[in-house]
């Protein structure tokens, strides 16, 4: 497995940070093969990086034959608002990936985003900024060059009236006035890229409500789309498989929420096929 530490730079010329998760480096063989790439938004409240949603979700897609990179996007830090610098760091990834392909042993047609609880919202809010006219005037975004392929929402964070928890003063203030960022599925568009939702029917902190009306607005727009319910009461389940550190947390591990992943890259699998 190679491992490179990237430091990038989004369209308001704010520096963030990328890790790279590599496959060509395990066999020779693999020096001239592509690779499908997942670029990773983890979760976290928009206050920190939920750190169960980072290496084993990437070791995860690895085994699956897909190289990651996840990306640090802006955070609630009491200086700058999280949006739009958040989506706008992903774009800049998207781009920087297609851009250097070659770099990485990238398929640069087979790049899909992957976002967790709050980079759920992340991800779909870069799938509406980059479709949107005025998004694209304003910080000269194309999607010819930075649309992903396809897009992955784990329990995602969807509208703003739709949590069941209050918002600290610092995550009101960071709050953007565009409607576009308060409830994402308003964002879709006939344009969406194909997406796979899945999130558990009794998830306490980001009701399902939010993954339900994201997929609704996928059907009603034709979208190329496949979501799964799973019964269930957790929230921030990532693999759902036991994992170091998880001491404590063994509702977290279920292996009937485990099956979103296999779902997932066989829904991936049909999708990249087809382009």
């Amino acid at each position: 497995m190679e491992i490179k530490k990237l430091t990038l730079q989004n369209q308001l010329n704010q520096e963030f940070k990328v890790d790279f998760f590599g496959l060509s480096s395990i066999n020779p063989e693999n020096q001239n093969v592509e690779f499908p790439l997942i670029v990773l938004s983890p979760g976290g409240y928009f206050t920190h990086y939920s750190l169960k949603e980072i290496e084993p979700l990437a070791l995860a897609y690895m085994n699956q034959g897909y190289e990651v990179a996840v990306v640090y996007y802006q955070l609630v830090d009491g200086e700058h608002p999280v949006y739009p610098a958040a989506a706008l760091s992903v774009i800049k990834t998207l781009q920087y990936f297609k851009e250097n392909a070659a770099l990485y042993s990238v398929s640069a047609n087979q790049i899909v985003t992957a976002g967790f609880s709050a980079g759920g919202h992340v991800a779909s809010a870069v799938n509406a900024m980059l479709l949107d006219e005025g998004m694209q005037q304003i910080f000269a975004l194309d999607p010819a060059n930075a649309l992903p392929a396809a897009t992955i929402l784990g329990y995602p964070f969807i509208d703003i009236e739709q949590l069941s928890f209050e918002l600290t003063p610092e995550q009101q203030k960071a709050i953007p006035s565009e409607v576009l960022f308060h409830n994402t599925a308003a964002g879709v568009t006939k344009q969406t890229p194909p997406t796979f939702v899945f999130h558990a029917v009794g998830d306490p902190v980001v009701p399902v409500s939010n993954g339900i009306s994201y997929f609704n607005a996928l059907q009603a727009n034709g979208v190329v789309s496949e979501a799964h319910f799973f019964n269930g009461k957790v929230h921030g389940f990532a693999t759902a498989k036991p994992r170091i550190g998880e001491a404590g947390n063994a509702q977290l591990v279920d292996q009937h929420l485990a099956h979103w992943l296999r779902l997932s890259t066989e829904w991936l699998s049909q999708v990249l096929a087809a382009d």
